[in-house]
């Protein structure tokens, strides 16, 4: 968890929204709109790896949100859409769907927040 929170403070450096808690390694504020909120990494990661599933997933892409709309359809982009996909393509695509989890919509949330 510290090598994360480390990577993470190499890696956005220069943004003045992130900020180290240099008295509690594993741990960094984000400054937000509404004030600073501090996370720690301890279990952060393990967390979530959980997979969302394909029906929670179609779900949120047909959400009336469309800020919602817009953070999955990421997934067709990497993935490909379910709909399009015969049996064969499908199975091939499983082990990358696998890869599809709210650790990597969180990486990517995180970054555009940034």
């Amino acid at each position: 968890p510290e090598q994360w929170c480390s990577k993470l403070s190499r890696a956005h450096a220069q943004n003045r929204r992130l900020e180290p808690v240099k008295t509690q390694p594993g741990h960094f504020i984000v400054a937000h709109f509404a004030g600073p909120v501090e996370y720690g990494s301890h279990e952060f990661l393990d967390k979530n790896r959980d997979a969302l599933g394909s029906d929670i997933v179609l779900c949120l892409k047909k959400s009336r949100s469309e800020f919602i709309q817009q953070r999955f359809t990421e997934h067709d982009r990497i993935f490909g859409s379910q709909e399009s996909m015969n049996t064969r393509t499908l199975v091939r695509k499983v082990s990358l769907a696998r890869k599809y989890s709210v650790a990597s919509e969180f990486r990517s949330q995180l970054t555009d927040l940034m």
